[in-house]
């Protein structure tokens, strides 16, 4: 089973990546979550929340989980929790929560794979968004700075990190991660088979992909892909002298910039354990030609 928590400041966006990578997947379930607070217009209970009174809340205690709450504006405090009956050990599944949500769902589920992605979005953009939903301004400040002390101070180790400031292109990596953890994507070197990245081999395939491209915006995206990975990340590969391996049955990752990129065994080339050494000594500062 693979946990997938999509996390970030409040209007950040997380109900609708959730609710994106569920039209994409059949095999990845929803743990919806529990809450008190008021029901909002259009929310429907049990496929957006859980919606409990305070007395129902503290009589399902014994069944919660990443119990947290919030004393908001009016005074008013809400809860909100995950069942955590709703985690089947054979099923991928997704929710939305906080960091500090991530956290003990991680500890609560050790020995599972547990894969955190934070939405990072202006913000403006977050204010905007919550005066849009009539959000008091009091209550605007409060969660924002809230939010703000959280996600600054927080552990964010191994956790990926999106800009979200477009849906599709924040889908298009937000796929791309959950892609690579539902196969297993190997983050360590399988000694029997050594990949190192080879820029020549990246523009080949890429150059193959556009002229295979059967849409002329397939087309644009991957000579947009090509040149973002020329200037970035296929770059920054290379200056790090092949030091980056995949296997030749799964997909590597590499994050450069905050954006993770998925890296192809094609992109790569078939070395020795001695070639690979070798490489990662001009590396270090050792050996050169």
């Amino acid at each position: 089973m693979n946990i997938f928590c999509i996390m970030g400041c409040t209007a950040s966006g997380k109900d609708t990546v959730v609710n994106e990578v569920l039209k994409s997947y059949d095999d990845i379930a929803k743990v919806v979550p529990i809450t008190t607070r008021p029901r909002r217009k259009n929310e429907l209970n049990g496929v957006d929340y859980f919606f409990y009174d305070n007395e129902h809340y503290f009589e399902e205690c014994e069944n919660l989980i990443a119990m947290r709450n919030y004393k908001v504006w009016n005074g008013d405090t809400w809860y909100y929790a995950f069942d955590k009956r709703m985690f089947n050990i054979n099923n991928n599944v997704i929710m939305s929560t906080d960091i500090d949500g991530f956290r003990e769902i991680k500890h609560n589920f050790p020995k599972t794979n547990v894969v955190g992605i934070l939405l990072d979005v202006p913000l403006s953009i977050l204010v905007r968004r919550l005066k849009e939903r009539n959000t008091p301004e009091e209550e605007i400040r409060r969660r924002l700075k809230d939010d703000i002390r959280k996600y600054r101070d927080a552990d964010k180790t191994n956790i990926y990190s999106i800009r979200n400031t477009d849906l599709k292109t924040t889908m298009n990596v937000v796929l791309k991660i959950i892609n690579l953890e539902v196969n297993k994507v190997v983050r360590e070197f399988n000694t029997n088979e050594l990949y190192l990245f080879d820029i020549d081999r990246y523009k080949k395939d890429m150059l193959k992909r556009i002229k295979k491209a059967k849409t002329r915006e397939d087309k644009e995206d991957y000579k947009k892909q090509l040149k973002e990975g020329l200037n970035g990340f296929a770059r920054d590969l290379m200056k790090r002298k092949f030091t980056f391996i995949v296997t030749s049955k799964n997909y590597g990752i590499y994050t450069y910039n905050g954006i993770t990129y998925a890296i192809y065994p094609e992109w790569c080339k078939k070395v020795t354990l001695e070639e690979y050494r070798s490489e990662l000594d001009k590396a270090k500062g050792g050996e050169t030609n």
